[in-house]
């Protein structure tokens, strides 16, 4: 073992670098700079702790390999603490045990991870394939962005949802019915996320593109089997705009209360809420 800026670091089983953060071991794919290493320490604590972070770092020095390593290492330890009896006695699981017991919610929590569009999250979900984490993956989208019903991927706005609407309240598209035979007769039931009964190593971590691939292959409309996902999913991407934007967060029936929320590039957040608040004449 050495040590490296209060980290202690070692080789794992992939020969990924391991480092010990804040009582957390965190596996980055590179040797990690002492920047980096800081600045996973700020997040791993401030999860540990339930606090909010505001954190910033020069350009080129790999925050976002930072958060996803740092958030998804510290999840990893938050569920196998978790699992054993003496669980409550560790206090990196328990701000959210407080939470989850006042909450009503007994799950763990959700890397709900944001960024300002669609191509800045494919980037992430690129990263995060460099990783060694392989959590089941939920990518969120409008329709515009996820429908493949020929009769309405080609609209936009109001006429794209009013379309795809009154083609599903009267049955007539095929990819939402069969989204709704899978369900099964009382239509109560969540479709099963497809990777969760593959091996971890397996998983595939689609991004928005690979997802609608998969999902029209199989004649399942991406845009409600998405909806579907993202409750059952243990890493959501989505735009900030979903999420500061509160009709659009309850039309999705996103509940943050017991999530982490990361929102990457933030310096785009005042804008984002902005446009939420703002509406035209």
């Amino acid at each position: 073992w050495t040590c490296s800026h209060n980290a202690l670091v070692h080789q794992s089983a992939v020969d990924m670098p391991v480092y010990t953060v804040a009582g957390v071991a965190v596996e980055f794919p590179f040797e990690a700079y002492d920047v980096q290493l800081l600045y996973m320490e700020k997040v791993v604590l401030a999860l540990q702790r339930g606090e909010h972070a505001l954190l910033e770092s020069p350009t080129g020095t790999g925050k976002t390999l930072c958060l996803l390593c740092a958030a998804l290492g510290w999840r990893r330890q938050t569920e196998r603490e978790a699992s054993t009896s003496t669980a409550a006695q560790h206090r990196p699981v328990t701000a959210w045990a407080d939470q989850g017991a006042a909450g009503g919610t007994g799950r763990l929590p959700r890397i709900i991870y944001m960024s300002r569009t669609h191509s800045q999250l494919k980037q992430v979900v690129r990263q995060l394939r460099m990783t060694v984490h392989r959590p089941t993956v939920c990518v969120l989208g409008s329709r515009e962005q996820m429908c493949v019903h020929p009769d309405v991927r080609g609209k936009t706005g109001v006429e794209q949802v009013s379309c795809c609407q009154a083609l599903v309240a009267a049955q007539a598209c095929s990819f939402h019915n069969e989204l709704q035979r899978r369900k099964g007769p009382a239509r109560t039931a969540q479709v099963p996320h497809p990777e969760r009964s593959k091996p971890a190593a397996a998983r595939e971590l689609p991004d928005i593109e690979d997802f609608v691939q998969s999902a029209s292959s199989e004649r399942l409309c991406p845009f409600h089997f998405a909806r579907e996902l993202q409750t059952q999913s243990e890493v959501l991407f989505m735009p900030y705009n979903y999420l500061v934007d509160p009709a659009m967060r309850r039309a999705l029936n996103i509940s943050v209360a017991h999530d982490v929320l990361v929102f990457d590039e933030a310096h785009n957040v005042e804008k984002a809420c902005a446009e939420a608040a703002s509406f035209d004449l």
